[in-house]
């Protein structure tokens, strides 16, 4: 018990690290010691704080791309907006899973090992152009400088952090709020949850909702009832 209380009031761990803890416990009492579960204390599970993701703005991402130098970046920073990708999907593409004629990018061993195809933009089709061009990518579509392996997801996520302090957003964001603002502006733009369910490969429905929690056209129109309130505060 206070081991558990240290852990909380002095480490200030997070619930999941907390949980660890106590199953670690739970299971050395049982498995281990062979312990009776009578008699013993019983350590609750920490419940876990539901925190809603980082989402940048539309303006946000445009300036990202913008003050990205890199030709190779920049594309890799449109890709994962504009389909919504992981960054270990980005980084293992190949050129192969792109299909200009159907407008598709096929995901091979998504999380989950799940595979599945995610909508290829138009812009993006004209930023691979010149990108191919200029790089000459022989198997992955991102290869590092050396030889025809995949660039680094730590290489993308040092330049990504460059860029974003460069443009002075202040919003804790990372690679992963790319696709965090593919969803959300998706959404905003009205388009079916369950579509972008689809094409964010997630089994359970219940993970995509989190984005009607982050959306802001649903709500502009809505009226605070204290407005119909017969107050005057001036």
């Amino acid at each position: 018990e206070r081991y558990i209380a240290y852990l909380v009031n002095e480490k200030k761990l997070a619930g999941s690290s907390i949980n660890v803890a106590i199953n670690s416990y739970k299971y050395l009492r049982k498995h281990i010691l062979m312990l009776p579960e009578a008699g013993l204390f019983e350590v609750p599970m920490i419940r876990q704080a539901k925190s809603l993701p980082e989402v940048m703005s539309k303006e946000e991402v445009i300036t990202l791309i913008n003050q990205t130098t890199s030709l190779k970046y920049k594309t890799a920073f449109s890709m994962l907006y504009s389909a919504g990708l992981r960054i270990s999907e980005l980084t293992n593409l190949k050129i192969s899973d792109i299909s200009k004629d159907d407008k598709t990018i096929f995901i091979k061993n998504g999380k989950g090992k799940k595979d599945r195809y995610v909508v290829l933009s138009e812009k993006i089709l004209i930023l691979l152009r010149t990108y191919y061009k200029a790089f000459r990518p022989k198997i992955y579509l991102f290869e590092n400088d050396y030889n025809q392996e995949p660039i680094t997801p730590r290489s993308i996520q040092e330049v990504f952090r460059a860029v974003i302090k460069k443009c002075n957003i202040t919003k804790k964001v990372t690679v992963h709020s790319l696709r965090h603002s593919f969803a959300t502006h998706l959404l905003e733009n009205g388009t079916d949850i369950r579509k972008i369910q689809v094409l964010l490969g997630h089994s359970d429905i219940k993970t995509t909702m989190i984005y009607t929690h982050i959306g802001k056209n649903a709500i502009k129109n809505v009226k605070s009832p204290l407005d119909d309130l017969d107050i005057k505060f001036e």
